[in-house]
């Protein structure tokens, strides 16, 4: 019965772990609109770090309906942006 109990409590907490996790996807580009690949993305309050892939392309999953995103590039102003769920279109972050 005490297993049951564990296995059950288990699974009800990752289903909730998993309701609360978002999705957004988008690209990093120059204000020119060329891609920064590797441009560094990182969530400010959960301390991720996501490196922008081919194109500037990036996919990012974190738990909140609020993302505080900080997006670097060498050569690049540091950028703080701020974004409240929900996101429907890809985002388009430029740096200057």
């Amino acid at each position: 019965m005490k297993k049951f109990i564990i296995y059950h409590l288990l699974i009800l907490a990752t289903t909730f772990s998993c309701i609360a996790q978002s999705r957004i996807k988008g690209r990093v580009v120059s204000t020119d609109g060329l891609p920064l690949v590797g441009a560094t993305l990182k969530i400010k309050d959960q301390g991720k770090v996501i490196l922008a892939g081919e194109d500037g392309k990036f996919s990012i999953v974190f738990n909140g309906s609020e993302l505080n995103l900080i997006v670097s590039f060498i050569g690049y102003k540091t950028e703080e942006k701020k974004f409240i769920l929900p996101i429907t279109d890809e985002l388009i972050i430029r740096l200057e």
